[in-house]
């Protein structure tokens, strides 16, 4: 039994042909839809593809918006795929990647590592500091020796590698990458905060795994 247009639904074969086809239109539609208009461009060197690594271009709006950045406001300008990547070569598909526009970005965002800035200087474009990196930088020079922090982190840890198939994995911290722990600070404060806040709800089991949670709070609030 059919009802209504349930017979027609395209195959899964066909609706992944129509996303790749709107993604080359977005693609191929970016530089015409920024003529004559004020953006910024932000590149940063990402995921992996197998033994590849990406380096994706894109384009937002130079002037604030008055409200964080939107996927509308977001324009693709190229998807650049080599397995390493140099000052060099990371300029050059800037380059080509802006190429098509035919005006300049405002200026170009990107993380701190050194490369992607030479690469942005060679390039000859102002170069802005993207600011969650930049904030994580300073949070770095602030905790990464403060010996309560790294004592916290080694039981919180020690706590969801002993946990972690037990009844009360539900529980357990959130698990960003080691390497941007310090762009990630805010998502370990939620949850220590919202375990204290229901840790006299929690049964007396629970309340001996995360016990270490209340100890260091009373050391802040002793500080």
């Amino acid at each position: 039994m059919t009802f209504g247009l349930v017979e027609n639904v395209p195959s899964y074969n066909t609706i992944d042909l129509w996303a790749r086809k709107c993604g080359l239109g977005e693609l191929k539609g970016a530089a015409e839809a920024l003529h004559n208009t004020d953006y910024a461009a932000i590149i940063d060197e990402c995921m992996m593809i197998g033994s590849e690594k990406l380096l994706p271009v894109i384009a937002v709006p130079a002037e604030h918006q008055g409200r964080p950045i939107q996927p509308k406001d977001v324009k693709f300008l190229g998807f650049n795929v080599q397995s390493s990547w140099n000052a060099e070569s990371v300029s050059n598909a800037l380059n080509v990647s802006i190429e098509p526009i035919g005006t300049k970005p405002k200026y170009v965002i990107s993380d701190n590592e050194s490369k992607m800035s030479k690469a942005i200087n060679l390039s000859g474009y102002v170069w802005h500091k993207d600011i969650s990196h930049t904030l994580a930088m300073f949070m770095e020079r602030v905790y990464r020796e403060d010996a309560d922090f790294i004592n916290f982190n080694k039981e919180m840890t020690t706590c969801k590698q002993q946990n972690c198939m037990q009844e009360i994995a539900y529980l357990q911290s959130p698990s960003p990458r080691t390497k941007a722990r310090f762009m990630n600070l805010y998502e370990w404060v939620r949850w220590a905060d919202n375990v204290l806040h229901v840790f006299h709800k929690l049964s007396p089991n629970e309340q001996k795994v995360f016990s270490f949670i209340p100890k260091y709070a009373l050391s802040q609030i002793g500080h």
